[in-house]
C-alpha cells in the first residue's frame, strides 16, 4: 500500500509508544526538536526507576504528553486522536526469558498488545504506523555472514517469533482494500548509547574493554565505545504534572 504520509513530512503530532524505554525516549526527544507534538504512552510510573531517567527531558517540554497506560487493556482512542505517525516501540524484550512461563507476558504485550493499537489505528485513519521489530526473526545468521534485508524469516526463539507475528499482523492490516493506515516495519540489531538497558551483553564492563583493545579496534568494531558517552543532565521537574492522564480500568 502507498504511504498517503510523504517520507520526508515532519509529523505535527506523533504517538510514541514504549516512551520510557531506551529507543523510545530518544525517538520522542528527536520529534520534540522537530517541533513535533508528542504524546508518550508507557505503562511505566514516569516518575520512578530508568523511566524518570529516560523521560527527564521530554518531560520538561511544553509539546510532550504522556499517558500512563497500557496498550493491552487500557482505552486508546485519546492517546491515538490526531497522530499522523504511531511510533510502536513498546514491547516484551529479551529472547532468554521468552523460554519458559513467561511466554504468555510476551504473548500479549508483542502481539494481542499490536493488534489493539492497530485496530484503534484503523478505525481513526492514521496515516502510517512504525513497527519496531527485531533481528530476531531471522533466526541463526552465521558469524562471517551479513544479513540481508530479504533473507528468509526463521526465529529460534519465542520472542522472535512473537515479532514476526506482530510484522505480519500490522501487513494484514495495511494490506486490506479500505486499510487506511500505511506500515513499516524496523528491525532492529543491537541498538547502544546513553539510557541503554544495564542488561545488555554491551553494557557490561568487560564488553567494552573487549571493544577497546587495539585489535578490535584495527578491525573496524570499535563503535562501542560509545558505551563511555554520557547522556546530558536536565534539571528534574516537579511531579506530576498537569497533564498526565492515569489509566482507567
Amino acid at each position: 500500500m502507498e504511504s498517503v504520509l510523504p517520507c520526508d513530512a515532519v509529523p505535527g503530532r506523533a504517538l510514541v509508544t514504549g516512551v520510557a524505554g531506551f529507543i523510545g525516549s530518544h525517538v520522542s526527544d528527536a520529534l520534540l526538536r522537530r517541533g513535533t507534538r508528542v504524546v508518550g504512552l508507557d505503562r511505566l510510573p514516569p516518575d520512578r526507576g530508568s523511566a524518570a531517567t529516560n523521560l527527564r527531558s521530554s518531560l520538561s517540554h511544553p509539546s510532550f504528553d504522556y499517558v500512563w497506560a497500557d496498550l493491552r487493556y487500557d482505552d486508546l482512542s485519546t492517546a491515538v486522536t490526531g497522530a499522523d505517525v504511531v511510533f510502536h516501540l513498546a514491547g516484551q524484550p529479551g529472547v532468554r526469558p521468552s523460554w519458559g512461563e513467561a511466554f504468555p507476558e510476551y504473548l500479549t504485550c508483542n502481539v494481542l498488545a499490536t493488534h489493539r493499537l492497530m485496530t484503534e489505528c484503523e478505525r481513526q485513519h492514521v496515516p502510517r504506523l512504525v513497527l519496531a521489530s527485531s533481528s530476531s526473526v531471522y533466526g541463526q545468521i552465521a558469524a562471517d555472514d551479513r544479513c540481508r534485508e530479504d533473507a528468509p524469516a526463521r526465529p529460534v526463539s519465542p520472542y522472535g517469533v512473537t515479532k514476526l507475528a506482530a510484522e505480519q499482523l500490522c501487513l494484514a492490516f495495511a494490506q486490506r482494500p479500505a486499510a487506511s493506515t500505511s506500515v513499516v516495519a524496523l528491525r532492529y540489531f543491537t541498538v547502544y548509547g546513553p539510557r541503554q538497558r544495564a542488561d545488555m551483553l554491551i553494557s557490561t564492563g568487560h564488553f567494552a574493554q573487549r571493544c577497546t583493545e587495539p585489535r578490535c579496534a584495527s578491525s573496524g568494531t570499535a563503535a562501542p565505545a560509545a558505551t563511555s558517552r554520557t547522556s546530558t543532565t536536565w534539571s528534574p521537574r516537579p511531579w506530576p504534572p498537569r497533564r498526565l492522564r492515569r489509566r482507567q480500568r
